[in-house]
């Protein structure tokens, strides 16, 4: 029996995984421990999304040795799929569990015992029935160390979603890299309209009060369906991340994202509307390649004329593999972080307000 430390960075279902490698772990008879000093394997599942999330990576990897020399150290995740070399030089780094899937493939074995494995692990679990992502969007490196959309099959999901409820769970977090692509790539194909529409038929009414939270999807796969079922169901949480990263349309189409401004804004609107006490947030990226500050302001105008209750605001950052990688930066480290600063005004404010 070994102690297993799993430190984990980035997303949702980054967490997702996470909890899938500790019921992994246990299920070979080993102990899950919360104190890094105490284990014999430390697991990072690693993040790459920005510069700052790779130097928090390696920063951790060296923080858990120094704090434990005699701990294996084990590196999985993001940062893992597009840098193993480069984790392979760390004199730190023992084993990187590489899982890039390749274009064509089915759902990993990891993915596919995940259902089972989710039932003992913390209050709101995180059920992850997708993974990877098809669009490539210009700034994003996740298709490269996520590899093409997948999803768990419809019968395997809404098993998951039984047991953790017969578990005592209350609510879940359905979860995925590309959530409003799951199905697409099933046969026959499915959505996650179908797939909600199918949870109270499975689940009856043995579970009072039970929820389902969903986390990131995308603003062109809300169709007026969706919107309709959701604003109608008694068990989805009011709760909706919506990513928008502009608010300027010509930075929208270098970004090669597939909605424009005027979409977002009757999405948003639509919601807000049928569902009024819902809380909305959006991702945005500011400092982009191309971005002037006339940009900016457009994005800051048009964030302040929506009803959103908080952003996730980041900095560009440069990630290789990615088309705006070799785009023209026009956006100084100090700028963007005047930029951050004046859109997290905006969110505090918001946030204060909803929460009121």
């Amino acid at each position: 029996m070994k102690r297993v430390y799993i430190a984990t960075l980035g997303c949702k279902a980054n967490q997702a995984d996470s909890e899938v490698i500790a019921a992994t772990f246990a299920a070979e008879g080993h102990e899950i421990v919360e104190d890094a000093g105490a284990a014999d394997i430390c697991v990072i599942n690693t993040c790459t999304v920005t510069a700052k999330a790779d130097t928090q990576c390696r920063n951790i990897i060296r923080r858990l040795k120094r704090a434990n020399p005699a701990a294996k150290i084990y590196v999985t995740g993001c940062y893992a799929n597009v840098a193993e070399d480069e984790l392979k030089q760390m004199p730190e780094v023992d084993e990187v569990m590489n899982r890039v899937i390749a274009s064509n493939a089915k759902q990993s074995p990891m993915d596919r015992h995940a259902p089972s494995g989710l039932a003992m692990t913390k209050s709101r679990p995180q059920l992850k029935i997708q993974d990877g992502c098809n669009n490539f969007c210009t700034y994003c490196i996740v298709p490269f160390a996520r590899g093409k959309s997948r999803s768990v099959g419809t019968e395997d999901a809404l098993n998951a979603i039984g047991k953790l409820a017969s578990a005592g769970y209350h609510e879940i977090v359905l979860t995925g890299i590309h959530l409003g692509m799951y199905g697409q790539d099933l046969k026959p194909g499915s959505n996650l309209l179908e797939l909600l529409k199918n949870v109270p038929k499975f689940l009856g009414s043995c579970v009072p009060g039970f929820r389902i939270r969903l986390s990131s999807i995308e603003p062109d796969e809300w169709s007026p369906e969706l919107v309709h079922f959701i604003a109608t169901s008694n068990f989805i949480c009011p709760h909706f991340h919506i990513p928008l990263q502009s608010g300027d349309d010509e930075i929208l189409k270098l970004m090669g994202r597939k909605y424009s401004t005027e979409e977002y804004r009757s999405l948003v609107g639509t919601l807000r509307t049928l569902i009024p006490n819902c809380s909305i947030g959006a991702d945005v990226i500011v400092g982009f390649p191309g971005e002037t500050l006339a940009h900016f302001e457009r994005t800051k105008a048009f964030i302040e004329s929506l009803p959103l209750n908080y952003l996730h605001v980041f900095p560009y950052s440069k990630r290789k593999l990615t088309a705006a990688s070799k785009f023209k930066e026009t956006s100084t480290v100090a700028e963007k972080q005047r930029r951050v600063k004046e859109l997290m005004k905006i969110s505090k404010q918001r946030r204060i307000a909803f929460f009121a």
